[in-house]
């Protein structure tokens, strides 16, 4: 059962935004669209931080899709084309993409398809995946988790997340927990770890092959500088 003080405020929110774009929102249709809202499991915070979006980037009418589109951009959904430019800069093994598990799970789709050259087809694979991977987490009342895909180029790691919390798609904590998560240069068997979900590790065989070859000279210089000092 929604809160009653927890309604009023989103409707408030709602009624002064809709007066802000030069328009009156009936209490009613407020209380349906805060109903909506509040049941799909948005925080107060999220919608305060939407109808922020929504006062100063929107010129129309004030509708549940507008704020539903303001709340998803918040948490890293894009649009399908908008998708498919992050998800393509994944096919280059230096860059790192901050994307999210619904591109993730489109791109998977589509990589295949990009490997045998065709860009055109795994373009046109990747939205209709991603169509549907978003239509569905829809209907679940699924949020997009954001996710760091890592390439093997350190600069553009941070690059990448630095660029990422700038264009607003992920909050400066996130930002900040991403790039604490990141393999330091010392640090190249993190790199060999296991993807989630069985998915294959995005190097290539070269690019592993490399960084394990490190790993073993670095044993070895271990081992000569331990025999050294005995």
């Amino acid at each position: 059962m929604l809160d009653e003080q927890t309604l009023s405020t989103v409707v408030g929110e709602l009624v002064g935004s809709a007066s802000v774009l030069g328009h009156d929102l009936a209490a009613e249709t407020a209380a349906l669209i805060a109903a909506d809202l509040l049941g799909a499991g948005f925080p107060v915070s999220d919608i305060r931080s939407a109808m922020r979006r929504v006062r100063s980037e929107h010129a129309g009418r004030l509708t549940l899709k507008v704020v539903l589109d303001k709340l998803e951009e918040l948490h890293g959904r894009l649009a399908p084309n908008e998708a498919w430019a992050v998800a393509f800069q994944s096919h280059d093994e230096s860059c790192t993409v901050v994307w999210t598990d619904e591109i993730e799970s489109a791109w998977w789709e589509a990589k295949p398809l990009m490997d045998a050259g065709d860009n055109v087809a795994a373009r046109m694979a990747f939205i209709s995946a991603y169509e549907r991977v978003v239509r569905d987490a829809r209907a679940a009342r699924k949020l997009p988790v954001t996710t760091l895909s890592l390439g093997w180029d350190a600069d553009k790691r941070r690059e990448a997340v630095e660029q990422a919390h700038k264009s607003g798609r992920i909050s400066a904590a996130r930002a900040t927990a991403l790039l604490g998560s990141v393999p330091q240069r010392d640090e190249p068997q993190k790199l060999l770890a296991a993807p989630s979900a069985g998915r294959p590790a995005k190097g290539s065989p070269r690019v592993l092959d490399m960084l394990a070859g490190l790993m073993t000279a670095q044993g070895r210089r271990n081992m000569l500088l331990q025999g050294e000092q005995q």
